[in-house]
């Protein structure tokens, strides 16, 4: 495996989460499988809170982060489907 392949996708959608987006994040960043190897993929599906502005400025500050923006509701399965379409590693979660 090379040094900086990606083997897993990490799909976060979320919908004006609160505090508890903020302990993923927390969370994933405490993972010992190096950065190199995963990608974590935010899914906004219509927050109306700041949200969507907080995950923007991580993912600019993160490689190994990206966010989709739906600027209105599609629900968890639409959020999922499109990742999904979306990926290239080879294991999502």
């Amino acid at each position: 495996m090379m040094e900086d392949e990606k083997l897993l996708t990490i799909i976060v959608p979320f919908f004006n989460p609160g505090i508890a987006l903020e302990r993923c994040i927390a969370s994933l960043e405490r993972q010992s499988f190096s950065k190199n190897h995963y990608t974590v993929l935010f899914i906004n599906d219509g927050s109306s809170d700041d949200t969507p502005r907080r995950i923007s400025r991580l993912c600019d500050g993160n490689n190994h982060m990206a966010m989709l923006n739906h600027p209105e509701k599609r629900g968890l399965v639409s959020c999922c489907n499109e990742a999904l379409e979306r990926i290239t590693t080879p294991y999502c979660m």
